[in-house]
């Protein structure tokens, strides 16, 4: 990437595109932090922040609730211990809520870095369909548009490798948590605790924007990598010498692999995948709200 920005530098052209792609993902990066900071302030700071307003109306609530279910071989309710606890366990929750936000700006920033890239390279393919002459000197302006794909393939590849066990893992844990907070909302049903039920509300919905962004990631990146056969296809590469055509008819057939993001090498990140594993999820919660509500 800095080697990417270094050669962007000397173009004003690029160098507007790569800051534009910057910027975006900070706005990104602003937006998700705010949206998972109040989703975990609300579902790990609920019950406490319940409890204490029971605490100044009423003077006497005893019940001391932490951020998280958990059983301590101690006594746990005692002052100071509880209070202490009680924060451990609050900023814990948040770092795991802050890591898996840094998790998914980073690979939306690296998606875009990529999708800045290729956005150059259709800009020069553009330029050389429109100032090469038939016989002219191409070679050298047609050898670094190769060898800039050949770069943004080798990235992709990386980053696939970087982000496909992790993308697994997201799905996987997360579909864990969502049968978890089906639970609990059937126990808030039950009991008419409207904050547990708000609480698994906010959960849920972090918990699926997570799979969507990746999701997103993957699509975005494949839809980019098209754009690149796309505009190889658009340029007047039949205007070229033949050597030089045929360069761009290699590119050409070298994009229509598509730059993917895997989850485990099984399948592609894709909008399809994130309905398809919506809806498995989503008939999962309700078959097991079914059965509680209804066992027999």
């Amino acid at each position: 990437m800095d080697t990417d920005w270094c050669e962007c530098v000397n173009v004003q052209q690029y160098l507007r595109l790569m800051k534009t792609k910057a910027s975006f993902s900070h706005s990104c990066m602003n937006a998700w932090l705010s949206i998972n900071t109040i989703g975990g302030l609300i579902y790990f700071g609920g019950n406490n922040a319940l409890a204490l307003m029971h605490l100044v109306g009423n003077g006497n609530n005893t019940s001391r609730l932490f951020p998280v279910s958990v059983l301590f071989p101690l006594e746990a309710e005692q002052s100071p211990i509880y209070e202490l606890l009680v924060i451990i366990l609050f900023l814990h929750a948040m770092l795991v809520t802050y890591t898996v936000v840094f998790l998914n700006a980073l690979i939306s920033t690296l998606v875009l870095h990529v999708s800045g890239q290729i956005d150059i390279i259709c800009q020069d393919l553009q330029n050389i369909s429109e100032n090469i002459p038939y016989y002219g000197s191409s070679g050298q302006t047609v050898g670094m548009l190769i060898e800039r794909h050949n770069k943004v393939i080798t990235f992709s590849k990386n980053m696939d490798k970087l982000f496909s066990f992790m993308a697994l893992m997201q799905v996987g844990w997360n579909t864990l948590v969502i049968c978890f907070l089906g639970l609990l909302v059937v126990i808030s049903v039950h009991n008419d605790t409207g904050v547990v039920l708000l609480r698994g509300g906010f959960a849920y919905c972090n918990i699926m924007m997570d799979v969507f962004i990746f999701c997103f990631a993957g699509e975005y990146l494949s839809h980019k990598s098209r754009s690149l056969g796309n505009a190889g296809y658009e340029c007047s590469w039949y205007k070229m010498s033949p050597s030089h055509s045929r360069n761009i008819l290699f590119f050409i057939m070298r994009s229509q692999k598509q730059l993917t993001i895997t989850v485990g090498g099984m399948t592609n990140l894709s909008l399809e995948t994130f309905t398809s594993v919506s809806l498995q999820i989503f008939f999962l919660i309700y078959n097991y709200v079914v059965l509680c509500i209804f066992p027999n």
